[in-house]
């Protein structure tokens, strides 16, 4: 019986190379980021790399002095050793070892971990990938690397989301991990997202592909969720059994990202989780394509200078740690966030009900109390509200109807909302039933003893879960 994976990276042509004079090869995407320019600050020692791909482990001789191979796992059923190439490729282009043959990679001083998730047909299940995420979220590396920042590089996708999926980027991203995911190479549709899972969630850093040219490739998939852009096209790096070769597509793009968040990283460590890296990203992109965000190349390239108060140039004390970027924080308060363009799915039923019903959330004012700028505590909210969404299922006490299923979508909303440390009131919430029929509850007054005696004696009766 034939296997069903839910991951199959695409078919590829693989140019091999053979040396035939000594040094090592600064890739031209290497050269187009700038890498090279930051490497008076910092080669990315203070950063772990985790390629969850088609390898159980590096023996590369130029990766061989980056890998931390106590901290590999294997989730499949392949051998540990890379019998398909592509997470080998994608290592070097992350981290590839600073030395005098072969291939140089963005980070060269970055640790890295082979994590195969895909087996040596480049085929992969969503549990295989859930699990090799959670296993980095949940992984003690010890006091020798404590200090450093865990990123997760995945050059993968599938054409259909999983909440198992979904649930372990966000369970890494809450526990500090930071996520780079291709968008995929399903090219671009000017009538539907083309971004494939993970890449698709908010949640993490999708990129692009681009060429020599600052185009966004043919093959590189477009849609809201890209944040940005690198190359992609003919790149060339490590592969299986010592070899190197050229290749394509957007998990090229992909470790090329991961190399320069693993170089900000250790930069400026005041960046503290995926929002922050995420903001930071797009702020200091070099544009490119068309003018402000697009759905091709998002905010555009992160081309390391660009990141840096002085690009292009060393500082004058090495030895001086770099200037923090700017955390986007500010004095708390309270901002209203209406949510009247989206619509979301809540199932439904009463305990006396043998199925549940479809509830559309169709408007939403949500009041959080935040220290975060605004346009970051809108991105983390709406993102939180998304994840709320996901295959929840509420079950009433049997007289409950619609009236209550609506306000009690809202409460449940702000209760979890609290599991995440996000202060959020829902203010107004507007849903619809399969019918149609529209109700709408407006908070006056959240506050009331008398309420709050209302929702003590009916929590206790309710409940909500994943289905």
């Amino acid at each position: 019986m034939k296997n069903k994976f839910d991951v199959k990276l695409p078919d590829y042509a693989a140019i091999p190379v053979i040396f035939r004079t000594a040094g090592q090869v600064k890739d031209w995407g290497h050269e187009y980021l700038r890498a090279s320019e930051v490497y008076g600050k910092t080669k990315g020692e203070k950063s772990l790399i985790f390629i969850l791909d088609t390898a159980g482990v590096f023996d590369h001789p130029d990766l061989k002095a980056n890998s931390l191979p106590q901290f590999n796992k294997n989730f499949t059923t392949s051998p540990d050793k890379d019998g398909h190439g592509h997470g080998h490729h994608c290592a070097g282009i992350a981290a590839a070892v600073d030395n005098d043959f072969g291939v140089i990679g963005c980070a060269p001083s970055a640790k890295l971990v082979a994590v195969k998730v895909l087996n040596d047909s480049g085929s992969g299940s969503y549990d295989w990938i859930s699990k090799g995420i959670r296993y980095v979220a949940d992984l003690d590396v010890g006091p020798d690397f404590a200090d450093h920042k865990k990123i997760i590089s995945l050059s993968l996708g599938g054409s259909a989301g999983s909440a198992d999926l979904e649930n372990a980027v966000n369970y890494a991203i809450e526990k500090g991990v930071f996520i780079v995911a291709a968008a995929g190479n399903s090219g671009w549709s000017e009538d539907r997202n083309t971004i494939l899972y993970p890449g698709r969630y908010e949640q993490v850093v999708t990129v692009a592909s681009i060429g020599k040219t600052e185009q966004p490739s043919s093959f590189s998939s477009g849609g809201e969720e890209i944040d940005v852009a690198a190359p992609g096209e003919q790149i060339f790096s490590t592969h299986k059994d010592g070899g190197y070769v050229y290749l394509s597509g957007t998990s090229m793009a992909t470790p090329y990202v991961a190399g320069v968040v693993a170089l900000l990283l250790s930069m400026y460590p005041e960046i503290e989780n995926q929002y922050h890296l995420e903001d930071y990203l797009e702020a200091h992109a070099k544009d490119i394509f068309t003018p402000g965000e697009d759905m091709r190349t998002g905010a555009g390239a992160p081309i390391l200078t660009g990141y840096t108060d002085d690009p292009g140039t060393p500082p004058e004390d090495p030895e001086d740690p770099p200037p923090p970027p700017p955390i986007p924080t500010r004095n708390e308060r309270a901002v209203l966030f209406p949510i009247d363009d989206k619509t979301f799915t809540m199932y439904w039923r009463t305990a006396s009900d043998q199925k549940y019903k479809i509830l559309t959330v169709d408007g939403m004012l949500l009041e959080m109390t935040t220290n975060l700028f605004t346009e970051m505590a809108s991105d983390v909210l709406l993102s939180f509200v998304q994840k709320y969404y996901s295959n929840r299922g509420l079950i009433l006490p049997s007289h409950f109807d619609l009236q209550e299923a609506v306000y009690y979508t809202g409460r449940f909303l702000e209760i979890i909302a609290r599991n995440y440390e996000i202060e959020v009131s829902v203010e107004e919430i507007s849903g619809t039933d399969e019918a149609g029929r529209n109700v709408l509850y407006l908070n006056e007054d959240k506050t009331t003893t008398a309420e709050n005696r209302v929702i003590t004696e009916i929590l206790p009766q309710l409940v909500i879960e994943s289905i």
